[in-house]
């Protein structure tokens, strides 16, 4: 009987996904979860009684402080001493936890704050094999990693390959995850229920002694909180162009077009995703990027489909403010766009470079790309202080089918066929759950402990 360490979430839809380990004969699950008094390690509660330490808040560990709070979106943002103290808090906590237990594995989720992270590295510290499962760019499949690497875990066949490289070739291929931009009765609604929860989640975190909980901060007016920051922004569509013609007429001019689809931030891909946590500077990205660029190259913008209204009107009037910068409208699909542009931008390994790369168009990677980590496909800026030379890559790739099929092959190296709903949506597809909670499992025995601690 394997003793495997699931991290857990008190949210309904959640539940329902992480308790379905329950139903496999031959695991032990024990919960962890980063709320308080929540699974059977409940790691906050015991960081609530190291805080009150004197040393707590110096760096007494060896672990990157700096790389831990430039990635959360919570932490950055307030008091470096009460950062720390947290970080050696989790830190102390969780080295607790592993040295009383005897864990045969550790199955998180995709890391979207400190606690996850931390949690991954002291999973190998002591060489616990750790998967963070999350959304793989291909249909029915999940992509397998641990913090900003992928573990090769399998060999696919020909044709494998060759199935996914037919999918990807169609013109209307589109990533499972996106959904259809939200209408102003959603935006309204998602308004006043941000609104709400700022009462609410005030009160909780009197109530349970919970001042620091990353769920509870996470909200309005939080500078990194996901959310409607103002009414107004749910007009930010008028800023967008959505006449095609016009957009056209507007790249005949220029030598060379750049598109630079615009990513969902904070988010996993670019926060954790990648090596260097600076790229997360996302406005100081984009202007250097412009900037660089020379006056004969017109740079596209299209926003995130799923981040519409979550920016700010004054982000998208700065974009426009630029030399050769054209914003327009997220209901083109990406492959119009990619049919009048010579070069992409892309950030963090996001999906839309697989896409261009299939479709022969040079992709300029901002942090490196998991399924093209040697640029032999791809031109990859990883360091943050190369980024003034990015103009430097603007030179096309000759790419052969050849090697776009060892980019998928790649990208079906790190991938397991299954469904990953965190949210589990569709309970018709429990069985479908559970079998792929199995495959996780499975794969423990087969992931090495590699990965190095270390950042550029």
């Amino acid at each position: 009987m394997k003793n495997i360490l699931i991290f857990k979430r008190p949210f309904p839809s959640f539940l329902k996904f992480s308790e379905s380990y329950n139903e496999l004969r031959d695991i032990n699950p024990k919960y962890i979860s980063d709320f308080k008094n929540f699974g059977d390690f409940p790691i906050m509660n015991s960081v609530y009684s190291k805080i009150k330490r004197s040393d707590i808040s110096e760096k007494l560990y060896d672990i990157n402080y700096y790389d831990i709070i430039k990635r959360d979106r919570y932490i950055k943002h307030i008091e470096e001493k009460e950062a720390i103290s947290l970080i050696n808090g989790v830190w102390e906590s969780l080295e607790e936890i592993i040295s009383e237990n005897s864990f045969d594995g550790f199955i998180g989720m995709p890391i979207d704050n400190y606690i996850l992270h931390l949690l991954f590295l002291k999973c190998l510290d002591h060489e616990i094999p750790a998967i963070c499962p999350t959304s793989s760019p291909l249909p029915g499949y999940v992509r397998i990693r641990n913090l900003y690497e992928s573990y090769d875990l399998r060999e696919p066949s020909l044709e494998e390959v060759e199935s996914i490289y037919k999918v990807l070739s169609d013109r209307y291929f589109r990533p499972t995850w996106l959904k259809k931009p939200k209408k102003f009765q959603k935006l309204l609604f998602l308004y006043f229920k941000e609104r709400v929860k700022k009462i609410v989640f005030s009160y909780r975190k009197w109530k349970n002694s919970d001042p620091y909980s990353f769920h509870y901060n996470c909200i309005y007016p939080m500078p990194g909180a996901i959310t409607i920051k103002s009414i107004s922004d749910a007009f930010v569509r008028n800023l967008f162009e959505k006449d095609i013609n016009k957009i056209k007429a507007i790249t005949e001019k220029y030598e060379s077009v750049v598109y630079f689809p615009l990513q969902f931030v904070p988010e996993n891909t670019i926060n954790y995703g990648i090596k260097d946590p600076n790229f997360y500077q996302y406005e100081k990205t984009i202007e250097t990027v412009v900037n660089e660029l020379p006056n004969n190259v017109l740079v596209i913008f299209k926003e995130h489909p799923d981040f519409y209204a979550y920016r700010r009107k004054e982000f998208y009037k700065k974009i426009k403010s630029y030399k050769n910068t054209l914003l327009i409208d997220l209901a083109f699909p990406t492959n119009d766009i990619l049919e009048i542009s010579d070069f992409v931008i892309i950030t963090g390994s996001a999906s839309t470079g697989i896409e261009a790369i299939i479709k022969n168009k040079t992709v300029i990677a901002l942090g490196g790309t998991y399924y093209d980590p040697e640029s032999e496909v791809s031109h990859n800026i990883f360091s943050y202080e190369n980024l003034s030379s990015i103009n430097k890559h603007l030179y096309h790739k000759e790419i052969t089918e050849t090697q776009k099929r060892s980019m998928i092959k790649r990208i079906l190296e790190t991938s397991v066929k299954g469904i990953l709903d965190f949210e589990f949506r569709y309970e018709k597809d429990n069985k479908n759950h559970v079998n792929t909670i199995k495959s996780f499992v499975d794969l423990l025995d087969h992931v090495k402990v590699k990965q190095d601690r270390t950042v550029l």
